[in-house]
């Protein structure tokens, strides 16, 4: 009496382990395709930046290893939303009048040392820095509207010639002291490039996010002469970029931004 019980057992037995079976292949099935989808997604996805990382390397034609092409990537898209910071303004692009009423901070409550909110913080970080290290640094010149750059154009051709003010003063609507990142410190001098103060600034400034505008022995790249007072806030994620993968250039490192990222 007992044998076709256990018969009956048995094959409700085997009936569970054929179901459970079946259940587990369709799930290794799915689970297989689920990892097949996600590698055939991720091939897509390295494709598209290989061919993104290609073509930004053919537009700023820049030389890059392989091994920095993730970082660099990386760099571009955190760096790409920064349309206003990053802004190219030299002697071919302007920005006109459109940066005369930014919105901004006093230094020190001084009304003619204007700076954006992010580039005063910046900058106060950076002078108690040095200060720290007995440099003292100061702003002398920062924001400028139009007509004040006209100004100073007008009477540097006035007194100089039009070839001396161009290499050395900018045109109303072309300088980057219109933008309110941009900051004259200390001097205006040609002295001050031997001064222990600039001597601190060329070590330090890029750890505050300054970036120095004119170098030595750039001229033919910015198209202005040397001038070892002028930086402007770029952050410190754009400086970082700026000195790995175009030589500390700021001019190269903004035009590239200008012409292969933000497409202007």
């Amino acid at each position: 009496m007992r044998k076709p019980t256990a018969i009956v057992l048995f094959a409700f037995l085997l009936g569970i382990a054929a179901t459970c079976s079946a259940q587990s292949a369709e799930e290794l099935k799915d689970s297989i395709s689920a990892k097949e989808s996600l590698h055939i997604d991720g091939v897509i996805e390295n494709q598209k930046n290989l061919s993104l990382i290609q073509e930004l390397e053919k537009c700023g034609n820049l030389n890059l290893k392989k091994e920095d092409y993730e970082n660099f990537l990386n760099s571009v898209k955190l760096l790409a939303p920064q349309t206003t910071l990053l802004i190219l303004v030299d002697k071919t692009y302007s920005v006109g009048t459109n940066f005369d009423k930014i919105k901004y901070e006093l230094y020190n409550g001084e009304p003619r040392l204007k700076m954006t909110p992010e580039t005063l913080k910046a900058f106060k970080a950076m002078a108690a820095a040095a200060r720290k290290d007995g440099i003292k640094i100061w702003p002398v010149s920062t924001h400028r509207t139009y007509t004040y750059q006209k100004g100073l154009f007008d009477r540097s051709v006035k007194r100089n010639g039009i070839e001396h003010a161009n290499k050395y003063s900018a045109k109303p609507g072309h300088s980057q002291h219109h933008l309110g990142t941009a900051v004259d410190i200390n001097s205006v001098e040609n002295s001050f490039a031997n001064t222990k103060e600039a001597a601190w600034l060329a070590e330090n400034a890029g750890k505050y996010g300054f970036s120095l505008s004119f170098p030595k022995g750039a001229e033919e790249i910015t198209g202005y002469a040397y001038e070892a007072w002028h930086f402007r806030y770029i952050g410190t994620d754009a400086v970082e970029m700026q000195d790995k993968y175009f030589g500390g250039s700021q001019q190269k490192f903004l035009e590239f931004m200008h012409k292969c990222v933000f497409k202007k």
